[in-house]
C-alpha cells in the first residue's frame, strides 16, 4: 500500500474531499436495540475513549437533513435514547464525527443506526454500528486494533461484522464519490467500501458482505459452515480464527493489507477466508451509485474481488 494513507484522499475543484482510507469496525446485529442499549454505550465508550474529544465537531440524527455542530448536549443523545426516555423510538440513526467541514469525509466517526421491534423496517433490514478511526491506528499498530474488535464482538451480540481498511466517502455528493471510489477499491480490494447503510438491506436476508483482515461471524454462520471444529479444520495457514464469547473472527493474514492488483498484490490471505465464508455471501448487493448502465455489474464484479473462480 502507499507510504502516506492519503494518497487515497479524493479532493474535488472545491477543496472538499469525497474519498479516503480509514479502518473501521463494523457489526451488524438483529435484536432490536433496546435489547442491546448497554452494549451500544459500551461501543461508544469505546470510541470515545480513543477518539480525542476536542475533534468530535458534527452530529446527525434521524431527523436531520444535514450534520450539525456538536454541542453540550451531543455527547448524552444516546443515553438519553437508551436509558431515560420511557417511550422508546422505532428507529435510532445517531452519528458523531470529526472533520473542518461537515461535507469532507471524517477520519473518526460514531454511527448506529437501529430499528426496535415495532418498526416497520425491522424485518427489512439489519441494524449496525460503526466505528471508523484514522487508517494509522490500524497500519501502526495492527495488534491493538486486532484486540479492540475482539473485545468489542466479545460484548456484542453481533450476526456478522468485518474490521480493517476501508474507503469512506462523503454522503454529500454521491452522484461523484462513489464513481471515484470504485476504481481504489478494485485496485486496492482489501480496502472496503464504507456502505452499511445501504449493505443492511442485503445483510438482512441472511449473508455476510464479505471479507475484511478481520471477518465477524455470529453461530448461525459458524453453524453453516459446518460448526467450529469443521470451520478450523478447513482454513489455510495464512487464515487464523479466534472464538469469542459471541461469534468468531477469521483473520486474513498477520497484517492487515489494502493490496494493489496492478502490482500483482492481489492478497491471496484475503482470498483464502473469502473462500472459506463463499457458501454464506449475500446472494445480492445494493448497487454502487456509480453512475453508469452497467453499476449492477460493477457491482456484483467487486463483491465477488477475493473469488479466484471470477
Amino acid at each position: 500500500m502507499p507510504t502516506e494513507n492519503n494518497a487515497f484522499d479524493v479532493v474535488l475543484d472545491d477543496g472538499s474531499r469525497v474519498v479516503s482510507l480509514g479502518a473501521d469496525i463494523g457489526l451488524y446485529f438483529d435484536l432490536p436495540y433496546g435489547d442491546v442499549a448497554d452494549e451500544i454505550l459500551f461501543a461508544f465508550e469505546i470510541f470515545l475513549d480513543r477518539c480525542p474529544k476536542k475533534l468530535m465537531r458534527w452530529y446527525m440524527t434521524g431527523a436531520m437533513q444535514k450534520h450539525h455542530r456538536v454541542n453540550s448536549r451531543t455527547f448524552g443523545i444516546l443515553n438519553a435514547w437508551l436509558k431515560v426516555e420511557r417511550r422508546p423510538r422505532e428507529t435510532i440513526f445517531f452519528e458523531l464525527r470529526d472533520g473542518d467541514e461537515y461535507v469532507d469525509t471524517a477520519r473518526w466517526r460514531f454511527t448506529v443506526f437501529a430499528n426496535s421491534r415495532e418498526s416497520f423496517s425491522f424485518e427489512e433490514r439489519s441494524n449496525y454500528i460503526q466505528i471508523l478511526m484514522p487508517a494509522e491506528i490500524l497500519s501502526d499498530d495492527p495488534e491493538a486494533f486486532a484486540a479492540l474488535t475482539h473485545d468489542i464482538c466479545d460484548k456484542f451480540p453481533f450476526a456478522s461484522g468485518h474490521a480493517g481498511y476501508v474507503l469512506e466517502r462523503s454522503p454529500y455528493a454521491p452522484n461523484k464519490a462513489y464513481p471515484l471510489a470504485y476504481p481504489l477499491a478494485m485496485r486496492h480490494p482489501g480496502a472496503d467500501m464504507s456502505d452499511m447503510f445501504e449493505a443492511s438491506y442485503a445483510v438482512k436476508e441472511g449473508g455476510i458482505k464479505g471479507v475484511n483482515w478481520l471477518t465477524a461471524l455470529g453461530p448461525p454462520f459458524v453453524k453453516r459452515l459446518g460448526g467450529v471444529a469443521q470451520l478450523r479444520a478447513q482454513l489455510k495457514p495464512d487464515v487464523n480464527m479466534v472464538e469469542t464469547r459471541h461469534g468468531t473472527i477469521l483473520r486474513a493474514g498477520e497484517r492487515p493489507e489494502t493490496g494493489d492488483v496492478n502490482r500483482r498484490r492481489s492478497l491471496p490471505a484475503y482470498r483464502a477466508a473469502f473462500g472459506t465464508i463463499k457458501p454464506v455471501l449475500v446472494d445480492w448487493y445494493p448497487s454502487f451509485n456509480l453512475q453508469r448502465a452497467d453499476e449492477d455489474d460493477l457491482t456484483e464484479r467487486w463483491l465477488h474481488r477475493f473469488d479466484d473462480n471470477v
